[in-house]
């Protein structure tokens, strides 16, 4: 497999994940606490963007790290967004 096809199916569990953590925090009314399961489900995805930034970082070559920064980059845009929208509330 490619780097180009490995890039878009991490975006994708990324995604996956995200939407997840998003159908878990739906559940809750505004004034309900936030529940581990849902603060676990954000913490997997900041796990799964760190050991994405670990393994594939030295591994990409050429023109795929532009790909590769695209993908992280929008990784770390999503988890900001999550962090100041749904846990500063």
């Amino acid at each position: 497999m490619n780097n180009e096809l490995i890039l878009i199916n991490i975006a994708k569990e990324f995604d996956k994940i995200r939407q997840d953590f998003f159908n878990l925090y739906g559940k809750l009314g505004w004034d309900d606490i936030i529940t581990d399961k849902v603060r676990n489900k954000f913490l997997e995805l900041k796990v799964y963007m760190d050991n994405f930034k670990k393994v594939y970082r030295d591994s990409i070559k050429g023109d795929d790290i532009i790909l590769f920064d695209l993908v992280l980059n929008g990784m770390e845009n999503q988890i900001t967004e999550i962090e100041q929208n749904y846990f500063n509330r």
